[in-house]
């Protein structure tokens, strides 16, 4: 009877720890499935709250909605046009912090924190709904981020305590903004990559003078340049503008130098400044390299930048000046460039993959003399460009074009070399094409303006090549693979053209045209020939063998006009 008696307590301990430990699973799925719940509502609400940001001044800044108080003790909640949105799965309701600019201005508006504080913002009304326009607390989650316009947060779990909007930090580590023991969301005019939530794409602008100290929101609040540097480099926005007021800015070498980062992030930042008057002096030697697209308007960098260019990226500049290009992407040039490169090596670089279009005005200035470095299918393209190749100390530029592989094409453009050159273009192997190009030279006398080595076709049409100070020789083609191009005028004071490529043209004198010579007539046999009609015959029957050949890979017709 007794054994029977405690194997029933026994079995009922069992079922009894059965039963709690079925009760603590339950529950513990219950936590883990509302946290996962809370975070997807989170989300939805801050991607609902982009979506409903306007911009009240029409100027395409955009400000978060006003929202509502939550009940006593809970902070400000979002609109209550959201519906269960505004609450976690557990009931707790989402915390919502709203603010401005700093010098914004308007109908005042005091938030309240959950743990009693509070912040005053300025509002105003746009078609019929408010906006919070104005103020910024002293919260440090704010420093420095000037197109941060609000948070929304909920407790970690159910047992956690709501969060106040004082409570949020940026974690430059994790690149997160976090609260103790919350879930927080930042609510930007333009999401960063860091974030997992899909917002639609705005723009963040920066303003920066020599002398700012302020957020960067506007001309009168304008920010340090290294602020909002290190604002790209920490956030990598799709899209940021830097607008550079007028004069004298240092950066570090490494202040834009992402070469570590290599995940291309879509990412495109564009430095504005005043044409002539902002200026970029780096501290030594250094790199400019994004993981993302690169735009300059007007801003003039030092010789010691060089700006390296990512495959599959793209970099234009405009009004500006660098010292040097290195690129495997896409480089756009509009408007009147520079690049002044004081070290013995190629301006302007074109690795495997990399493109360059120049629509303006092109100067590479270097006391070494070496331009275009274009190799293994990288292309320099021109468009009513003019380029301009000078030593700046009077000495002959070496190569103004190098290609190894590469290719250059030109319509409508003009190359110059006041200083001269040993070689305008100098051809290993690739592509020349010039279409109504000028080629035009002074100072010291040029060495060849063209030269193509093997495997280099070149083809010039309706251009001049010489002009100015004619070279010793115009165009010198050594085992190029076709000569090619009509209505072009060649002037030198030796050679309009040389090399074997023109074994069967005119010598290229003054009046000679580049076309293969015409066939001559072939002696006709006596009915008993003699050793030397016999060789006359041989002789011309060659000669026609070898034009015919030669006018297969020489289709040229240009004039010496030496």
């Amino acid at each position: 009877m007794v054994a029977w008696f405690l194997i029933a307590i026994a079995t009922l301990i069992v079922f009894a720890f059965i039963a709690v430990s079925s009760v603590q699973t339950l529950a513990m799925a219950s936590d883990a499935g509302g946290r996962i719940e809370t975070v997807k509502r989170l989300e939805t609400v801050a991607s609902a709250m982009i979506a409903r940001a306007a911009s009240p001044g029409n100027d395409g800044v955009i400000y978060l909605p006003v929202g509502e108080d939550n009940p006593s003790g809970n902070g400000y909640g979002l609109p209550s046009n959201l519906g269960f949105q505004t609450q976690t799965a557990f009931g707790q309701r989402f915390v919502y912090c709203p603010f401005g600019d700093a010098g914004g201005s308007g109908t005042s508006l005091s938030i309240p924190n959950a743990d009693g504080t509070s912040y005053s913002v300025a509002t105003a009304t746009f078609e019929g709904r408010s906006y919070v326009v104005g103020g910024r607390p002293a919260y440090p989650g704010l420093t420095g981020q000037p197109n941060l316009i609000g948070f929304v947060m909920a407790p970690r779990s159910k047992l956690s305590a709501i969060p106040s909007c004082s409570d949020v930090v940026y974690n430059s580590t994790s690149r997160m903004f976090e609260a103790s023991d919350a879930i927080v969301r930042p609510l930007t005019r333009e999401n960063g990559i860091d974030e997992s939530r899909t917002i639609d794409a705005r723009q963040i602008t920066y303003y920066v003078s020599p002398t700012g100290t302020g957020t960067g929101a506007s001309e009168a609040d304008p920010a340090s340049l290294a602020t909002a540097l290190n604002f790209y480099r920490s956030r990598l926005p799709s899209f940021m503008t830097i607008n550079m007021a007028s004069g004298n800015y240092g950066m570090g070498a490494s202040d834009l130098n992402l070469s570590g980062n290599d995940t291309l992030t879509g990412s495109t930042l564009q430095i504005r400044g005043v044409a002539n008057s902002t200026f970029i002096d780096m501290a030594s030697s250094g790199t400019i390299s994004l993981p993302g697209d690169l735009n300059i308007i007007d801003v003039i960098f030092d010789a010691d930048v060089m700006i390296a260019v990512k495959p599959n990226l793209r970099f234009s500049m405009h009004g500006s000046s660098a010292g040097r290009v290195v690129a495997a992407g896409e480089v756009r040039l509009t408007g009147n460039n520079s690049l002044t490169f004081g070290d013995d090596g190629y301006t302007f670089i074109l690795n495997p993959g990399g493109q360059a279009m120049i629509e303006g005005t092109l100067s590479l200035i270097t006391p070494y003399g070496k331009g275009f470095y274009v190799h293994q299918a990288g292309k320099v393209n021109g468009n009513q460009a003019r380029v301009i190749f000078s030593t700046g100390n009077g000495n002959r530029y070496t190569r103004g074009i190098y290609l190894s592989d590469g290719e250059v094409g030109l319509n409508g453009s003009n190359l110059e070399y006041p200083d001269g050159a040993v070689f305008g273009v100098y051809a290993r192997s690739g592509k020349i094409g010039f279409t109504q190009v000028n080629m035009a030279f002074a100072g010291a006398q040029t060495t060849q303006a063209i030269f193509a080595y093997q495997g280099t076709s070149v083809i010039v049409q309706s251009s001049i090549v010489g002009s100015g100070t004619p070279p010793l020789v115009g165009v010198q083609a050594v085992g190029a693979t076709v000569v090619s191009g009509r209505s072009t005028s060649i002037y030198a004071t030796s050679d309009c053209w040389a090399g074997r490529m023109f074994d069967q043209s005119a010598p290229g004198l003054t009046g000679d045209n580049s076309a293969v010579l015409d066939p001559i007539a072939v002696p006709s046999l006596s009915a008993s020939p003699t050793g030397a009609e016999i060789e006359a015959n041989s002789d011309a029957k060659a000669l026609n063998a070898e034009r015919a050949a030669a006018g297969l890979t020489n289709t040229t017709d240009w004039m010496c006009n030496a």
